[in-house]
């Protein structure tokens, strides 16, 4: 699709977007439950139950006459984009002058996904979002996907090699930045050094984290983030990407080079 000729595409994201081929009245299947995910996000709510029913055809034509199209209650190639143009937004190059520091990127990127409201749809953990940030997989807590996601599409951008190996485990963040050199205790080493770019992780215990998301502003007490499955009570059990006003207490964090 056109939308998607710019995109910083991975695997998971390019099957998220490729057309299944026509889907209409009577079909099952994965297909079926990807319409019904996207409607819903559309605001078009039916149960994402893989079966097209009438209750998802008159859900598409009304998203088609919403759109300007033929409310036929099939989804064509046109149908298909409309749905999907989110997320091929989302994953775009970003307009005008391209971030060439990686920080900058990695604010770029963020903001552009949280221009796009990404939110699971169809259970817990679940949906088109979840899949893209967690590689084709759903069941994750997508805190860490989310971040990792934005800081590899930055590192793509920018040229520049990755500052630590990416993961769905804010543990396993912890420990590659601890290994490359890129960790930042907040107790011990203070949070002078925090900039825009960097990541969290929230404290559980010392050694044991297990929520994280990126820092887009700070401040001498607080500091504003983007991230992603957060809730209100600041853990990752939420349903969305996004931003946050946080305190130090309990946070360390994960530098990626400043310019």
């Amino acid at each position: 699709m056109e939308a998607a000729a710019d995109a910083l595409l991975t695997p998971a994201t390019r099957a998220e977007l490729t057309f299944p081929g026509p889907v209409q009245r009577g079909a099952h299947g994965v297909a079926v439950g990807r319409v019904q995910e996207w409607l819903t996000l559309a605001g078009e709510g039916v149960a994402v139950d893989r079966a097209f029913g009438p209750a998802t055809e008159a859900a598409v034509r009304r998203f088609q006459a919403d759109h300007g199209r033929q409310p036929t209650g099939i989804v064509g190639q046109g149908t298909w984009d409309d749905l999907v143009d989110p997320l091929a937004r989302a994953c775009r190059r970003p307009e005008g002058a391209v971030p060439t520091i990686l920080p900058l990127a990695v604010l770029t990127l963020a903001a552009q996904h949280l221009a796009e409201h990404p939110r699971e749809v169809g259970g817990q953990n679940c949906g088109p979002w979840v899949r893209v940030y967690g590689r084709g997989r759903e069941a994750i807590a997508w805190c860490a996907a989310f971040a990792s996601f934005i800081l590899a599409g930055a590192c793509v951008l920018t040229g520049a090699p990755r500052p630590f190996d990416g993961s769905d485990s804010c543990d396993e963040l912890a420990r590659h930045a601890k290994a490359a050199g890129c960790f930042l205790d907040g107790i011990h080493d203070g949070v002078a050094h925090v900039r825009p770019g960097d990541l969290f992780l929230r404290r559980k215990t010392p050694g044991d984290w297990d929520h994280c998301g990126i820092v887009i502003a700070v401040g001498t007490e607080i500091f504003t983030t983007i991230e992603g499955n957060s809730d209100d009570s600041g853990g990752r059990d939420g349903t969305e990407v996004c931003r946050r006003t946080r305190g130090y207490a309990d946070k360390d964090f994960l530098l990626i080079g400043h310019a």
